[in-house]
């Protein structure tokens, strides 16, 4: 074999480790990616309507990062006690509780049969949020909580409702299909970011 035909298929050689290393290297960062990459977020308007005085939890607001949904409830104490929720905080202050994720097909209340699909799961410290009456407490209003709204996703299109169900059997319930991305039509109000 001469020199040159060594130099030539060396090089060659080269050239195909270099394309693969560059092919794996892009699987690689698609993979970490995830299959959605979109960043976004929206936020709902509170129902602020009551019959009756108690404590509601109002999904008030969606972020997707990466394709990871992140649900934020408001609570509002309107009843003559305080309410207790048990969770996790996280390094960041955030208020994680401890929910039930179900679902259900039926389109009207006489339909609903909630399905549990999921409970939630987040680390930090744990511990147990006192909710007062507005009437003792005005701040008391502006408790946030945040909920991984990830377990919801393979129910789009599969349920017509989904809820978070507190262990002091508070809930918020919310359409599915607010969750898709802003070109899926959600009726919610868009905020780029």
């Amino acid at each position: 074999m001469s020199l040159k035909k060594v130099n030539r298929y060396l090089v060659e050689r080269k050239y195909s480790c270099q394309l693969l290393a560059l092919i794996a290297f892009l699987f690689l960062v698609k993979a970490s990616l995830g299959s959605d990459e979109s960043t976004w977020s929206r936020g709902f308007l509170a129902d602020t309507e009551t019959q009756s005085p108690h404590v509601g939890y109002a999904f008030v607001f969606l972020t997707s990062s990466r394709g990871h949904l992140v649900g934020e409830f408001q609570v509002t104490n309107t009843s003559a006690s305080s309410s207790e929720i048990r969770g996790v905080e996280t390094p960041d202050g955030k208020f994680w509780p401890n929910v039930v994720c179900q679902v259900t097909t039926g389109a009207t209340k006489e339909e609903w049969k909630w399905h549990t699909i999921g409970r939630s799961s987040n680390r930090g410290r744990v511990v147990k949020v006192t909710i007062r009456p507005i009437k003792e407490d005005a701040r008391s209003s502006d408790k946030k909580l945040f909920v991984d709204m990830d377990r919801f996703k393979p129910m789009i299109g599969r349920a017509t409702y989904g809820r978070i169900l507190l262990e002091n059997n508070g809930w918020s319930m919310f359409d599915l299909k607010d969750l898709l991305p802003p070109e899926g039509g959600s009726k919610g109000l868009i905020t780029p970011q």
